[in-house]
């Protein structure tokens, strides 16, 4: 018996650990929990009625364990080595933007991340295999369109808009870095400029027919002023079409504390440097997302819920099956409104 308690004292401290990442209710976690007690149990019984063979049975129950719930902890593992989560209570943020108030919370992270993440993220499975596809299938034709592609980043999505066909394309981002990199990539074909989400735009009213926003917006604590000028610079019936985490997925990965409201959050990334970058972050509820595009004199039109291209099946069947069956992100597109046209 005393076996069974040293084994249960090793194994199931490691055990939740393992299981923070999906979350202590994880099936998998359930069943090595039920194998744990079931083993406990035989080795009681066992040892009653004959002692020497409770080591045994104790043996056969953890490897049964063991086995169950080995993929699943590989896999959690992996998860934990490519990134870590965390997330600040609403206090805490408050304190921040007060001290940090003129400062966007992830240029830094960015301008350490921008050459590694231009040369890779079209390979990663959340980017290249699922939000990249996502919005260019939810854009649609760009073909003779003025399009400003707001937080663009290394120019991945500028490239494609060009390649498209459209008129003109200006692309903004607040890393110089990144504004360099979209510049080579893109050379003469699009204009870039240095601009901040959360402040107004140096641009002129009415003069885009196209807003696109690839999982930049997240990053901005008031949604307010970039959804303000994103309607301010939108010819009449002008589209928004932007990609944001969708609340489902960031609540699981972030765990804030509560599933309401927004929170600051940091992110370890550690799959495109040497060393990990802190990527500071917001969880935003579903509310928080939905009624501030309305506000602005938006009307939604439609909202895509991402799912990871085929491609991905052959390349890591893992993570084509993990992000097939819960959300990562979202697209969401959306129309300057009639009414918001009278009112202005």
């Amino acid at each position: 018996m005393a076996y069974t308690v040293v084994t249960l004292a090793i194994y199931l401290p490691l055990e939740t650990y393992a299981s923070i990442p999906y979350g202590l209710t994880n099936p998998f976690y359930l069943v090595d929990l039920v194998a744990m007690g079931l083993m406990a149990w035989g080795a009681w019984r066992s040892w009653r009625a004959r002692p020497g063979s409770s080591v045994s049975v104790m043996i056969a129950g953890c490897a049964w364990a063991s086995a169950n719930g080995g993929r699943w902890r590989i896999d959690a593992a992996r998860d934990r080595r490519t990134r870590t989560a965390y997330c600040h209570c609403n206090g805490c943020q408050d304190k921040r933007m007060t001290d940090n108030d003129d400062i966007p919370i992830a240029l830094e992270a960015y301008e350490k991340l921008a050459h590694a993440y231009s040369a890779k993220s079209e390979t990663k499975a959340e980017n290249g295999y699922n939000e990249h596809p996502a919005m260019r299938s939810c854009i649609g034709s760009v073909d003779g369109l003025a399009v400003l592609d707001a937080g663009c980043g290394p120019g991945f999505l500028t490239r494609d808009l060009v390649a498209g066909g459209a008129r003109r394309v200006v692309g903004f981002d607040i890393s110089p870095t990144m504004i360099e990199i979209a510049r080579e990539r893109v050379g003469n074909d699009a204009e870039f400029m240095i601009a901040d989400l959360a402040k107004p735009l140096d641009l002129p009213g009415d003069v885009f027919d196209l807003v696109v926003s690839s999982l930049a917006i997240d990053y901005v604590r008031d949604w307010s002023v970039p959804l303000a000028e994103f309607h301010r610079v939108l010819s009449d019936n002008g589209r928004l079409v932007m990609s944001v985490q969708h609340p489902m997925g960031s609540y699981q990965w972030f765990q804030p504390p509560s599933a309401f409201g927004v929170h600051y959050c940091e992110t370890e990334w550690k799959g495109f440097t040497d060393e990990p970058v802190v990527v500071p972050d917001y969880y935003r509820s579903f509310e928080e997302i939905i009624n501030p595009i309305i506000k602005a004199g938006f009307t939604l039109t439609n909202i895509h819920e991402t799912r990871p291209v085929d491609a991905l099946r052959a390349i890591d069947p893992r993570k084509y099956a993990k992000n097939s069956t819960f959300p990562t992100f979202m697209v969401l597109e959306a129309v300057v409104s009639s009414a918001s046209l009278a009112r202005h």
